[in-house]
């Protein structure tokens, strides 16, 4: 299923990550999917954000974690580019931060990112 989701433009990949995000403690909160749905709309303006959120929602989920892992890597440098990084932790920030919980898992998570980002050629 990885080979197959393959994002033509970062705000859907972007979004792929919030929810790798808010899943980064093994569960979804209501706070992080308004948070989420409310970044879309800045995303992807015009166009209905809650059906994008639950069709790669439910994508997510039937990923096993190589999987999530590979779409993370094919994917990743696409869509990073020197004027997106501060924005980008800003945004998987405020989704691990949105249930007003940050796990262990969550920061591990972030701090994983920031190490893709400051080192994308071992990634």
């Amino acid at each position: 299923m990885s080979d197959g989701l393959n994002f033509t433009d970062a705000p859907r990949f972007y979004l792929f990550l919030f929810v790798h995000a808010a899943y980064a403690d093994y569960q979804m909160h209501s706070k992080e999917i308004r948070f989420i749905l409310n970044k879309l709309k800045e995303l992807l303006p015009n166009q209905d954000v809650y059906e994008e959120f639950l069709v790669l929602k439910d994508q997510y989920e039937s990923l096993s974690a190589v999987e999530i892992e590979n779409v993370i890597q094919n994917n990743f440098p696409k869509f990073l580019g020197d004027g997106t990084q501060k924005s980008l932790l800003a945004w998987l920030s405020g989704v691990i931060r949105a249930d007003g919980v940050v796990k262990e898992s969550e920061l591990d998570f972030f701090a994983k990112v920031r190490q893709t980002i400051a080192n994308p050629i071992n990634h």
